[in-house]
Protein backbone atom coordinates (compact mmCIF):
# COMPACT_ATOMS: atom_id res chain seq x y z
CA UNK A 1 0.00 0.00 0.00
CA UNK A 2 1.34 3.41 -0.95
CA UNK A 3 2.19 5.74 2.06
CA UNK A 4 0.60 8.99 2.00
CA UNK A 5 3.43 11.62 2.44
CA UNK A 6 3.16 14.46 3.74
CA UNK A 7 5.76 18.12 3.87
CA UNK A 8 5.92 16.86 7.99
CA UNK A 9 7.50 13.57 7.07
CA UNK A 10 11.11 14.20 7.80
CA UNK A 11 12.08 10.93 5.04
CA UNK A 12 11.06 12.54 2.12
CA UNK A 13 13.87 14.22 0.39
CA UNK A 14 13.50 17.49 -1.70
CA UNK A 15 12.82 15.63 -4.91
CA UNK A 16 10.28 13.28 -3.38
CA UNK A 17 8.59 16.44 -1.95
CA UNK A 18 8.31 18.18 -4.87
CA UNK A 19 7.09 15.56 -6.88
CA UNK A 20 4.30 15.25 -4.05
CA UNK A 21 3.16 18.65 -4.74
CA UNK A 22 3.03 18.84 -8.49
CA UNK A 23 1.20 15.26 -8.14
CA UNK A 24 -1.43 17.79 -5.86
CA UNK A 25 -1.73 20.48 -8.02
CA UNK A 26 -2.82 17.79 -10.86
CA UNK A 27 -5.39 17.06 -8.52
CA UNK A 28 -6.56 20.09 -7.48
CA UNK A 29 -6.68 21.41 -11.39
CA UNK A 30 -9.65 18.44 -12.10
CA UNK A 31 -11.76 19.22 -9.00
CA UNK A 32 -14.66 22.53 -9.36
CA UNK A 33 -13.32 25.42 -8.52
CA UNK A 34 -16.93 26.83 -8.01
CA UNK A 35 -20.37 25.39 -7.83
CA UNK A 36 -22.00 22.59 -5.23
CA UNK A 37 -20.04 19.53 -4.24
CA UNK A 38 -21.47 16.80 -2.51
CA UNK A 39 -21.08 13.07 -1.65
CA UNK A 40 -22.42 11.12 -4.32
CA UNK A 41 -24.17 8.15 -3.36
CA UNK A 42 -26.06 5.30 -4.67
CA UNK A 43 -28.94 4.57 -5.68
CA UNK A 44 -30.80 1.23 -5.96
CA UNK A 45 -32.69 2.40 -8.40
CA UNK A 46 -30.49 3.68 -10.98
CA UNK A 47 -28.34 0.52 -10.43
CA UNK A 48 -31.02 -1.33 -11.38
CA UNK A 49 -31.56 0.71 -14.24
CA UNK A 50 -27.96 -0.45 -15.56
CA UNK A 51 -28.59 -3.79 -15.60
CA UNK A 52 -32.27 -3.84 -16.84
CA UNK A 53 -34.95 -1.75 -19.21
CA UNK A 54 -38.01 -0.62 -17.07
CA UNK A 55 -40.69 -1.14 -19.26
CA UNK A 56 -44.55 0.46 -18.76
CA UNK A 57 -47.65 -1.67 -18.97
CA UNK A 58 -50.98 -0.08 -20.04
CA UNK A 59 -53.73 -1.17 -17.62
CA UNK A 60 -56.62 -0.60 -19.82
CA UNK A 61 -59.11 -0.91 -17.13
CA UNK A 62 -58.12 2.35 -15.68
CA UNK A 63 -58.59 4.38 -19.26
CA UNK A 64 -61.42 6.71 -18.98
CA UNK A 65 -62.93 7.66 -22.25
CA UNK A 66 -65.53 10.13 -21.02
CA UNK A 67 -63.99 12.74 -23.43
CA UNK A 68 -64.16 11.13 -26.56
CA UNK A 69 -61.87 10.14 -29.45
CA UNK A 70 -61.03 13.49 -30.48
CA UNK A 71 -59.67 14.51 -27.07
CA UNK A 72 -56.13 14.75 -25.78
CA UNK A 73 -54.61 11.76 -24.95
CA UNK A 74 -53.48 11.94 -21.19
CA UNK A 75 -50.66 9.58 -19.34
CA UNK A 76 -50.81 8.71 -15.78
CA UNK A 77 -47.77 5.87 -14.49
CA UNK A 78 -47.59 4.48 -11.34
CA UNK A 79 -44.57 3.71 -10.47
CA UNK A 80 -40.66 5.04 -8.99
CA UNK A 81 -39.54 8.50 -11.20
CA UNK A 82 -36.29 7.28 -11.88
CA UNK A 83 -37.98 4.02 -13.98
CA UNK A 84 -40.73 6.51 -15.71
CA UNK A 85 -37.88 9.01 -16.97
CA UNK A 86 -35.99 6.26 -18.31
CA UNK A 87 -38.56 5.15 -20.03
CA UNK A 88 -39.92 7.75 -21.21
CA UNK A 89 -36.56 9.00 -22.51
CA UNK A 90 -36.94 5.99 -25.44
CA UNK A 91 -40.66 7.29 -25.91
CA UNK A 92 -40.64 10.76 -25.37
CA UNK A 93 -37.32 12.78 -25.80
CA UNK A 94 -37.10 15.97 -27.10
CA UNK A 95 -41.31 16.13 -27.31
CA UNK A 96 -41.93 17.77 -23.78
CA UNK A 97 -42.81 21.49 -23.97
CA UNK A 98 -43.17 22.33 -20.21
CA UNK A 99 -41.88 20.67 -16.63
CA UNK A 100 -43.21 21.65 -13.45
CA UNK A 101 -42.44 19.14 -10.96
CA UNK A 102 -43.19 19.70 -6.44
CA UNK A 103 -40.01 17.14 -5.43
CA UNK A 104 -39.61 16.51 -1.67
CA UNK A 105 -38.62 19.27 0.30
CA UNK A 106 -36.54 17.19 2.28
CA UNK A 107 -38.49 18.22 5.74
CA UNK A 108 -37.06 15.63 7.23
CA UNK A 109 -40.71 14.66 8.86
CA UNK A 110 -40.52 11.31 6.64
CA UNK A 111 -41.29 13.19 3.22
CA UNK A 112 -38.46 11.63 1.34
CA UNK A 113 -37.28 8.19 0.70
CA UNK A 114 -33.71 7.16 -0.41
CA UNK A 115 -33.25 3.36 -0.90
CA UNK A 116 -36.84 2.64 0.51
CA UNK A 117 -35.91 4.39 3.73
CA UNK A 118 -36.98 7.95 4.74
CA UNK A 119 -34.18 10.31 5.42
CA UNK A 120 -34.26 11.47 9.01
CA UNK A 121 -33.73 15.50 9.67
CA UNK A 122 -30.76 14.65 11.56
CA UNK A 123 -29.21 12.18 8.59
CA UNK A 124 -25.24 13.13 8.11
CA UNK A 125 -25.77 12.74 4.59
CA UNK A 126 -29.71 14.45 4.71
CA UNK A 127 -28.36 16.64 1.72
CA UNK A 128 -26.27 14.63 -0.35
CA UNK A 129 -28.87 12.26 -0.47
CA UNK A 130 -31.56 14.23 -1.62
CA UNK A 131 -28.91 15.96 -4.06
CA UNK A 132 -27.72 12.99 -5.26
CA UNK A 133 -31.50 11.90 -5.87
CA UNK A 134 -32.69 15.08 -7.61
CA UNK A 135 -29.38 15.54 -9.73
CA UNK A 136 -30.38 11.87 -11.81
CA UNK A 137 -33.98 13.18 -12.47
CA UNK A 138 -33.14 16.31 -13.46
CA UNK A 139 -30.24 14.77 -16.00
CA UNK A 140 -33.36 12.53 -17.65
CA UNK A 141 -35.82 15.28 -17.44
CA UNK A 142 -33.59 17.71 -19.32
CA UNK A 143 -32.88 14.91 -22.60
CA UNK A 144 -37.23 15.12 -22.66
CA UNK A 145 -37.57 18.99 -23.37
CA UNK A 146 -37.93 20.19 -26.57
CA UNK A 147 -35.19 22.69 -27.52
CA UNK A 148 -37.49 25.51 -26.35
CA UNK A 149 -38.66 23.84 -23.24
CA UNK A 150 -39.06 25.38 -19.91
CA UNK A 151 -38.91 23.73 -16.09
CA UNK A 152 -40.77 24.48 -13.36
CA UNK A 153 -39.23 23.47 -10.20
CA UNK A 154 -41.29 23.92 -6.93
CA UNK A 155 -39.11 24.41 -3.04
CA UNK A 156 -38.91 26.02 -0.28
CA UNK A 157 -36.03 27.18 2.11
CA UNK A 158 -35.21 23.62 3.32
CA UNK A 159 -33.14 23.18 0.08
CA UNK A 160 -34.17 26.12 -2.31
CA UNK A 161 -30.05 27.12 -2.14
CA UNK A 162 -28.50 23.88 -3.48
CA UNK A 163 -31.28 23.31 -5.93
CA UNK A 164 -29.83 26.93 -7.22
CA UNK A 165 -26.83 25.98 -7.43
CA UNK A 166 -27.44 21.90 -8.75
CA UNK A 167 -29.95 23.39 -11.39
CA UNK A 168 -27.51 26.01 -12.74
CA UNK A 169 -24.72 23.02 -13.18
CA UNK A 170 -27.53 21.07 -15.43
CA UNK A 171 -29.17 23.42 -16.94
CA UNK A 172 -26.59 26.41 -16.84
CA UNK A 173 -26.86 29.17 -15.38
CA UNK A 174 -27.34 31.37 -18.19
CA UNK A 175 -30.50 29.51 -18.71
CA UNK A 176 -32.13 30.24 -15.77
CA UNK A 177 -34.98 32.53 -16.40
CA UNK A 178 -35.86 33.66 -13.01
CA UNK A 179 -36.85 32.59 -9.50
CA UNK A 180 -40.75 33.07 -8.95
CA UNK A 181 -42.40 33.33 -5.08
CA UNK A 182 -45.84 32.54 -3.95
CA UNK A 183 -47.55 32.78 -0.35
CA UNK A 184 -47.93 29.28 0.52
CA UNK A 185 -49.55 29.62 3.67
CA UNK A 186 -51.58 32.45 6.10
CA UNK A 187 -51.42 30.78 9.52
CA UNK A 188 -48.57 31.05 10.78
CA UNK A 189 -46.71 27.71 12.90
CA UNK A 190 -46.10 27.96 16.80
CA UNK A 191 -44.44 24.70 17.39
CA UNK A 192 -41.02 23.46 17.49
CA UNK A 193 -38.29 25.47 16.41
CA UNK A 194 -40.49 27.96 13.58
CA UNK A 195 -42.06 29.61 16.89
CA UNK A 196 -38.19 31.43 17.34
CA UNK A 197 -37.80 31.69 13.76
CA UNK A 198 -39.32 34.54 11.12
CA UNK A 199 -42.40 33.08 9.91
CA UNK A 200 -42.01 31.04 6.54
CA UNK A 201 -44.83 31.67 4.48
CA UNK A 202 -42.84 31.95 1.19
CA UNK A 203 -42.35 29.13 -1.85
CA UNK A 204 -40.19 29.15 -4.95
CA UNK A 205 -40.07 28.27 -8.36
CA UNK A 206 -36.83 27.71 -10.33
CA UNK A 207 -37.50 28.04 -14.13
CA UNK A 208 -34.94 27.21 -16.43
CA UNK A 209 -34.85 26.76 -20.33
CA UNK A 210 -33.50 23.95 -21.79
CA UNK A 211 -31.56 26.21 -24.08
CA UNK A 212 -30.75 30.12 -24.10
CA UNK A 213 -32.74 31.94 -26.72
CA UNK A 214 -33.87 35.72 -26.65
CA UNK A 215 -37.60 34.33 -27.83
CA UNK A 216 -39.18 31.44 -26.50
CA UNK A 217 -41.19 29.85 -29.21
CA UNK A 218 -44.44 29.61 -27.40
CA UNK A 219 -43.62 31.13 -24.18
CA UNK A 220 -44.90 34.82 -22.90
CA UNK A 221 -42.76 36.58 -20.68
CA UNK A 222 -45.86 39.77 -21.79
CA UNK A 223 -49.37 39.19 -21.32
CA UNK A 224 -51.97 40.80 -22.09
CA UNK A 225 -54.75 41.88 -20.06
CA UNK A 226 -57.77 44.21 -19.97
CA UNK A 227 -58.17 47.07 -18.23
CA UNK A 228 -61.15 47.81 -15.27
CA UNK A 229 -63.02 50.68 -16.32
CA UNK A 230 -64.95 50.36 -13.14
CA UNK A 231 -66.52 54.08 -12.95
CA UNK A 232 -68.73 56.48 -15.32
CA UNK A 233 -69.81 59.74 -16.02
CA UNK A 234 -71.33 61.60 -19.28
CA UNK A 235 -67.68 61.12 -20.70
CA UNK A 236 -67.86 57.37 -20.49
CA UNK A 237 -66.61 54.38 -18.55
CA UNK A 238 -63.01 55.63 -16.92
CA UNK A 239 -60.48 53.98 -14.41
CA UNK A 240 -58.87 56.57 -11.75
CA UNK A 241 -54.89 56.70 -11.59
CA UNK A 242 -53.33 58.47 -8.68
CA UNK A 243 -50.56 60.61 -9.60
CA UNK A 244 -48.68 61.02 -6.09
CA UNK A 245 -45.18 59.62 -6.97
CA UNK A 246 -41.67 59.69 -4.22
CA UNK A 247 -40.29 62.84 -4.13
CA UNK A 248 -36.24 60.83 -3.05
CA UNK A 249 -33.17 60.81 -4.63
CA UNK A 250 -33.21 61.27 -8.03
CA UNK A 251 -36.71 61.22 -8.41
CA UNK A 252 -36.76 64.69 -6.07
CA UNK A 253 -38.69 67.82 -8.07
CA UNK A 254 -39.56 70.58 -6.04
CA UNK A 255 -41.19 72.44 -8.95
CA UNK A 256 -43.39 69.55 -8.78
CA UNK A 257 -45.27 69.92 -5.52
CA UNK A 258 -47.91 72.65 -5.81
CA UNK A 259 -51.56 72.72 -4.93
CA UNK A 260 -54.43 70.38 -6.68
CA UNK A 261 -57.65 72.24 -5.68
CA UNK A 262 -56.55 72.80 -2.31
CA UNK A 263 -54.09 69.62 -1.79
CA UNK A 264 -50.50 68.97 -1.58
CA UNK A 265 -48.58 66.16 -2.14
CA UNK A 266 -47.90 63.73 0.86
CA UNK A 267 -44.50 63.97 2.90
CA UNK A 268 -41.18 62.63 0.44
CA UNK A 269 -44.48 62.50 -2.23
CA UNK A 270 -44.40 64.91 -5.13
CA UNK A 271 -46.82 64.95 -8.31
CA UNK A 272 -46.08 62.72 -11.52
CA UNK A 273 -47.78 65.69 -13.67
CA UNK A 274 -46.33 69.12 -14.21
CA UNK A 275 -48.59 72.40 -13.72
CA UNK A 276 -50.12 72.97 -16.98
CA UNK A 277 -51.03 69.64 -18.00
CA UNK A 278 -52.63 69.40 -14.67
CA UNK A 279 -54.49 72.97 -15.03
CA UNK A 280 -55.44 71.56 -18.70
CA UNK A 281 -57.02 68.36 -16.58
CA UNK A 282 -58.42 69.86 -14.29
CA UNK A 283 -60.32 72.34 -17.02
CA UNK A 284 -61.79 69.18 -18.72
CA UNK A 285 -62.83 67.54 -15.32
CA UNK A 286 -60.60 64.77 -15.51
CA UNK A 287 -58.77 65.42 -11.82
CA UNK A 288 -61.16 64.52 -8.53
CA UNK A 289 -60.28 64.59 -4.95
CA UNK A 290 -61.58 61.45 -3.42
CA UNK A 291 -60.43 60.93 0.64
CA UNK A 292 -57.91 63.74 0.12
CA UNK A 293 -56.17 61.91 -2.25
CA UNK A 294 -55.80 63.37 -5.92
CA UNK A 295 -56.60 61.07 -9.08
CA UNK A 296 -56.84 61.03 -12.41
CA UNK A 297 -59.65 60.06 -14.69
CA UNK A 298 -58.63 57.72 -17.76
CA UNK A 299 -61.23 56.86 -20.39
CA UNK A 300 -61.55 54.14 -22.33
CA UNK A 301 -62.45 55.69 -25.53
CA UNK A 302 -58.50 57.69 -24.92
CA UNK A 303 -57.19 54.44 -24.72
CA UNK A 304 -56.56 50.77 -25.69
CA UNK A 305 -58.69 48.40 -23.55
CA UNK A 306 -55.75 46.07 -22.89
CA UNK A 307 -52.93 46.22 -20.75
CA UNK A 308 -49.73 44.38 -21.10
CA UNK A 309 -48.61 42.39 -17.96
CA UNK A 310 -45.09 41.31 -17.54
CA UNK A 311 -44.07 37.88 -15.46
CA UNK A 312 -43.50 39.08 -12.65
CA UNK A 313 -41.69 36.97 -10.20
CA UNK A 314 -43.82 37.36 -6.95
CA UNK A 315 -46.87 35.17 -8.05
CA UNK A 316 -50.06 37.76 -6.68
CA UNK A 317 -53.01 36.42 -8.25
CA UNK A 318 -52.78 33.18 -6.95
CA UNK A 319 -54.37 30.48 -3.99
CA UNK A 320 -52.68 29.57 -0.93
CA UNK A 321 -51.57 25.29 -0.22
CA UNK A 322 -54.16 25.53 2.50
CA UNK A 323 -56.33 26.35 -0.39
CA UNK A 324 -55.27 23.59 -2.49
CA UNK A 325 -56.36 21.07 0.38
CA UNK A 326 -59.75 22.66 0.27
CA UNK A 327 -59.66 21.96 -3.81
CA UNK A 328 -58.65 18.26 -2.99
CA UNK A 329 -61.42 17.81 0.07
CA UNK A 330 -63.72 19.21 -2.78
CA UNK A 331 -63.16 16.39 -5.06
CA UNK A 332 -61.65 13.02 -3.38
CA UNK A 333 -63.12 13.95 0.29
CA UNK A 334 -61.24 14.99 3.24
CA UNK A 335 -59.55 11.78 4.14
CA UNK A 336 -56.46 12.42 2.18
CA UNK A 337 -54.45 12.69 4.30
CA UNK A 338 -52.50 15.97 2.60
CA UNK A 339 -51.61 19.06 4.91
CA UNK A 340 -50.92 21.17 2.28
CA UNK A 341 -51.63 20.84 -1.77
CA UNK A 342 -50.76 23.18 -4.25
CA UNK A 343 -53.66 24.89 -5.82
CA UNK A 344 -54.98 24.93 -8.77
CA UNK A 345 -54.31 28.28 -9.88
CA UNK A 346 -50.66 28.41 -9.54
CA UNK A 347 -49.79 25.67 -11.94
CA UNK A 348 -52.89 27.42 -14.34
CA UNK A 349 -50.80 31.03 -14.17
CA UNK A 350 -47.52 29.03 -14.72
CA UNK A 351 -49.08 27.24 -18.15
CA UNK A 352 -51.27 30.77 -19.36
CA UNK A 353 -47.71 32.09 -20.40
CA UNK A 354 -47.68 28.93 -23.20
CA UNK A 355 -49.48 27.84 -26.43
CA UNK A 356 -52.61 25.87 -25.73
CA UNK A 357 -51.11 22.68 -27.44
CA UNK A 358 -48.46 21.75 -24.89
CA UNK A 359 -46.85 18.52 -23.77
CA UNK A 360 -46.87 18.77 -19.88
CA UNK A 361 -45.01 16.36 -17.62
CA UNK A 362 -44.97 16.32 -14.04
CA UNK A 363 -43.31 13.11 -12.58
CA UNK A 364 -43.85 14.32 -9.10
CA UNK A 365 -47.54 14.21 -9.27
CA UNK A 366 -48.83 13.83 -5.84
CA UNK A 367 -52.27 14.48 -5.36
CA UNK A 368 -52.28 15.16 -9.29
CA UNK A 369 -52.97 19.13 -9.01
CA UNK A 370 -51.35 19.44 -12.39
CA UNK A 371 -53.98 17.73 -13.89
CA UNK A 372 -56.43 18.98 -12.54
CA UNK A 373 -55.06 22.64 -13.76
CA UNK A 374 -54.50 21.42 -17.36
CA UNK A 375 -57.68 20.12 -17.98
CA UNK A 376 -59.58 23.47 -16.12
CA UNK A 377 -57.31 25.59 -18.37
CA UNK A 378 -58.23 23.74 -21.20
CA UNK A 379 -61.58 23.88 -21.03
CA UNK A 380 -61.54 27.61 -20.23
CA UNK A 381 -59.72 28.45 -23.36
CA UNK A 382 -60.69 25.83 -25.35
CA UNK A 383 -56.92 24.48 -25.42
CA UNK A 384 -55.54 21.09 -26.55
CA UNK A 385 -52.96 20.42 -23.72
CA UNK A 386 -51.94 17.09 -22.81
CA UNK A 387 -50.16 15.92 -19.66
CA UNK A 388 -48.04 13.20 -18.35
CA UNK A 389 -47.95 12.08 -14.23
CA UNK A 390 -45.93 10.22 -12.66
CA UNK A 391 -46.29 9.43 -9.19
CA UNK A 392 -45.69 5.99 -6.83
CA UNK A 393 -48.27 4.43 -4.57
CA UNK A 394 -46.64 5.17 -1.07
CA UNK A 395 -49.52 4.86 1.25
CA UNK A 396 -51.36 4.51 -2.11
CA UNK A 397 -51.21 8.01 -3.49
CA UNK A 398 -51.86 6.82 -6.88
CA UNK A 399 -54.81 5.13 -6.59
CA UNK A 400 -56.48 6.77 -3.77
CA UNK A 401 -55.93 10.21 -4.39
CA UNK A 402 -54.29 10.98 -7.91
CA UNK A 403 -56.26 8.27 -10.38
CA UNK A 404 -59.84 9.21 -8.59
CA UNK A 405 -58.95 13.07 -8.92
CA UNK A 406 -58.56 12.75 -11.98
CA UNK A 407 -61.30 9.99 -13.07
CA UNK A 408 -63.72 12.80 -11.09
CA UNK A 409 -62.80 15.56 -12.53
CA UNK A 410 -63.28 14.29 -16.00
CA UNK A 411 -66.45 12.65 -14.94
CA UNK A 412 -67.81 15.04 -12.68
CA UNK A 413 -68.22 14.76 -9.05
CA UNK A 414 -70.27 16.08 -5.96
CA UNK A 415 -68.18 18.44 -3.63
CA UNK A 416 -67.71 18.62 0.23
CA UNK A 417 -71.42 20.12 0.29
CA UNK A 418 -73.02 17.39 -1.82
CA UNK A 419 -73.02 20.04 -4.95
CA UNK A 420 -72.86 18.96 -8.20
CA UNK A 421 -69.56 20.11 -9.89
CA UNK A 422 -69.51 19.46 -13.48
CA UNK A 423 -67.72 17.22 -15.73
CA UNK A 424 -64.79 18.46 -17.36
CA UNK A 425 -64.96 15.68 -20.24
CA UNK A 426 -65.19 18.10 -23.31
CA UNK A 427 -61.57 18.64 -22.86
Amino acid sequence: MRRNKTLKDKENTTEELLEEIARLKKELKKKKKYGLVWEEKKEDVVEMCKEKLPVLIEDKSKAINEAGEDAPVNILIEGDNYHALSALNYTHQGKIDVIYIDPPYNTGEKDFKYNDKFVDKDDAFKHSKWLSFMSKRLKLAKKLLRQSGIIFISIDDNEQSPLRLLSDEIFSEDNLLGTLTWINKTKPVNSGKAKYQIQQNTEYIHVYSKKKKKNFEGFDLITQGERNYSVSDGGGLYRLVDIEDSDRGRKKRDTMKFEILGIKPGVGKRWKIGFDEITNLIETNRIVVIDRKVKRKIYKIDESGFVENPFWSHLIDVDTAEDGKKELSNIIGSEHGFDTVKPNNLIMNLLQHFAKNLYILDFFAGSGTTSNAVMELNKEDDGKRKFILVTNNENDICTEVCYPRISKVIKGYKNIKGEKIKDLAGI
